[in-house]
């Protein structure tokens, strides 16, 4: 077995409501974050976004810049990223290395941080833009202490993890909100903004909530409205993190963001568009961009979700979209996929399939453009099949394929 089965294999160990294991793995490592600056960002939708768009301002900045998110789409070495490049392969399987010989110590997610750190100590990395993985208050990245803390949309999500209402799942993610640390918001609901104030407030932080007036100030480099928000979140968090920065910075590293998986055309024939949205609220997004991509024309709908998720909400706002002319159902390549018997309760017209491949040959036979969506994980077998852009092309030009 090779060092990312085995670390994968990890996964099957499940979540720890605790951070305490992964402060003992870092003082193991020898605190790989002191010495760090952070951008810290956390959120139902949109935290990777923000993320990409921090990082390409921060590289326009002439920053050495780290990138963690998850998850990946094609490669497991997209999560980890220096001045929007992969971990080359050699030097994840050095890390890699390290850890076997370590017991694998930690969660799969937890090995996954220490080696960002890891890498970005290691290459000295001016500013590291740093994405949490679910939640906050337990997360693996809440160990660090940023320069600025990031709240994008707030929504209900994961609810047998972080909570069953806004106010629970904001509470978490606001626990990445650390004493005197200025903190950018650009969440909505009333519920999540009072749950946020408050933190800040009692932890002495300096808040900025975005506002619709600041929507323009920059073209959003991403389609759909939601980007206006999280391109103002952006610019705001940066502008905290590197005091004088300068517009015409921000503007050119804007012009540089690229964030498959989200509102993402493949010129293929027909043409697809890609949307990981995979809660009600992603889908609320996704739909008047669909929409207005389509533009009153014909299209097919390929959908997959994962077994946690609301269905009956997702179903609905799909089926309002203008211009459905069939429905696509099929499993995600994922453990926790929902059966296509039960999409079919929400989608008895939608016509199956076993997987990716013989969905394309469904889509290719209407001959109409699609719009696949639902899941990350989805999207990402997408593109793996038709790009395969890790095997086939320099890793760096994964981010520039839009």
């Amino acid at each position: 077995m090779g060092y990312q089965e085995q670390l994968f294999s990890l996964r099957q160990s499940g979540i720890k409501y605790s951070i305490e294991p992964m402060r003992c793995l870092a003082a193991k490592l020898g605190h790989p974050e002191s010495g760090l600056s952070f951008v810290h960002i956390a959120g139902t939708n949109g935290k990777g976004s923000v993320a990409a768009m921090c990082s390409a301002i921060a590289e326009a900045a002439g920053l050495k810049t780290g990138l963690y998110t998850s998850p990946h789409l094609v490669s497991y070495r997209e999560r980890f990223q220096i001045n929007g490049r992969p971990i080359p392969e050699q030097r994840l399987d050095r890390y890699m290395a390290f850890f076997e010989s370590q017991g694998w110590p930690g969660t799969f997610f937890e090995i996954s941080t220490a080696l960002a750190l890891l890498y970005f100590r290691d290459e000295q990395t001016d500013l590291v833009i740093w994405e949490t993985g679910m939640g906050g208050r337990f997360d693996a990245t809440n160990i660090v202490t940023p320069r600025v803390s990031v709240l994008t949309s707030i929504a209900l999500d994961h609810t047998h993890v972080l909570g069953h209402t806004v106010e629970a799942i904001a509470a978490e993610k606001a626990e990445i909100i650390k004493p005197r640390v200025p903190v950018v918001a650009s969440c909505r609901d009333p519920e999540a903004l009072g749950v946020i104030r408050r933190k800040a407030s009692e932890s002495g932080c300096e808040l900025r909530i975005i506002t619709a007036g600041e929507l323009d100030e920059f073209q959003s480099p991403l389609l759909g409205d939601h980007q206006r928000w999280n391109t103002a979140a952006a610019v705001a968090a940066m502008r905290a993190a590197i005091p004088g920065l300068e517009a015409e910075v921000i503007q050119r590293g804007l012009s540089e963001v690229s964030w498959p998986g989200r509102a993402q055309w493949l010129d293929t024939t027909p043409r697809l568009l890609l949307d990981g949205a995979h809660n009600p609220e992603a889908v609320e997004a996704i739909a008047p961009t669909a929409a207005a991509c389509f533009g009153g024309r014909k299209f097919q709908l390929v959908f997959g979700v994962a077994l946690d998720k609301d269905l009956a909400a997702m179903a609905k706002t799909l089926r309002r979209i203008p211009g459905i002319e069939s429905v696509i159902l099929v499993p995600l390549p994922h453990e926790r996929s929902t059966p296509v018997e039960v999409l079919k309760h929400f989608f008895p017209e939608g016509k199956t399939a076993a997987s990716w491949p013989e969905v394309w040959e469904k889509v290719r036979a209407a001959g109409l453009p699609a719009l696949v969506t639902g899941s990350l994980f989805l999207v990402a077998e997408v593109l793996r099949y038709f790009e395969d852009p890790v095997a086939n092309i320099d890793a760096g030009e994964l981010w520039k394929i839009r």
